[in-house]
């Protein structure tokens, strides 16, 4: 399982090991070779970006960490029947799964980045939100109760009680009052400039859709479980036309999480060294084995 983005970059690397982290810094330098940023400069001098530079930095290193352990894995003989990435994990995914090269998957962030860009330029700020201890029946009644219409939908059904919203950055943070107020466990708004899985973005999605058809897919060596039909993609044509659901569709992980487990899966992976997206898969798969970077090390 790969995650989106969002993840404390130094917490990540600091899980990773001597061997991983050369290998990380081999992934950094082929990324400078074919864009303007000095990603390897950036984690020892954060001050050197900023601004959406700043963000196509820190995604792609995310990115590019949860790949290293994904090596990893291989390196020590665990391989995968399945793979599954959460939102702009799939661009990993498709990296890893031999879909696409490194180059390729950058090329697809650099859309996301460029259709971020195009929305920073609306006369509103947009966001996401996760509402952690409501049920997804609760938490559109409260959207339908407290936000005018088309302003804000859910994005994401991580589990029963585990909700991601995306919308206008007003509607989101009353959205998270108003789920406290109502017993939700715990609301975080993301550090997420833009509501991904979301129509609303429908507008600025142009450069996004435009990288995507100038990339050449190839069939995945593993089958790729979708996150918007429960499929298993295997063929070129599927997997980009997945990619193409990949922005402004709101993503079923959930039924994901139960798909794998009614084909047999019993252990989950986790590519996050932070257990991103264990902490949003466990509850819908209570009696399945979800390991991390930390269970790797059991293996050394």
């Amino acid at each position: 399982m790969f995650q989106g983005v969002g993840s404390d970059i130094d917490k990540s690397l600091a899980m990773l090991n001597e061997e991983e982290m050369n290998y990380f810094y081999g992934l950094c330098d082929r990324v400078s070779d074919f864009t303007d940023l000095n990603l390897k400069k950036y984690l020892f001098d954060k001050s050197s970006l900023s601004g959406l530079d700043k963000t196509f930095a820190e995604w792609i290193i995310t990115g590019l960490c949860d790949c290293t352990v994904y090596d990893s894995l291989l390196k020590h003989g665990i391989t995968p029947d399945y793979i599954a990435g959460y939102s702009l994990g799939l661009n990993n995914v498709c990296f890893c799964s031999g879909s696409v090269t490194l180059e390729e998957s950058i090329t697809i962030l650099k859309g996301v980045i460029s259709s971020i860009s195009e929305a920073s330029k609306s006369s509103e700020q947009y966001g996401m939100g996760v509402i952690i201890g409501l049920e997804y029946e609760t938490v559109t009644g409260l959207i339908a109760d407290f936000v005018p219409k088309d302003r804000l939908a859910v994005s994401s059904i991580n589990s029963e009680t585990f909700i991601v919203v995306s919308g206008f950055l007003s509607e989101v943070k009353k959205i998270l009052q108003k789920s406290a107020e109502e017993g939700a466990i715990k609301t975080i708004l993301l550090d997420v400039p833009c509501a991904f899985h979301s129509s609303l973005m429908t507008d600025y999605s142009k450069p996004y859709f435009s990288n995507l058809q100038s990339l050449k897919f190839k069939n995945s060596s593993i089958p790729i479980v979708s996150v918007y039909s429960q499929r298993e993609l295997t063929e070129a044509k599927d997997i980009s036309d997945e990619q193409k659901r990949n922005f402004l569709e709101p993503m079923k992980w959930k039924q994901t999480i139960q798909y794998l487990e009614n084909a047999g899966v019993t252990e989950f992976w986790d590519m996050s060294t932070l257990a991103a997206v264990k902490k949003a898969s466990r509850l819908t798969s209570p009696d399945s084995k979800f390991k991390t970077i930390k269970s790797l090390r059991n293996f050394d």
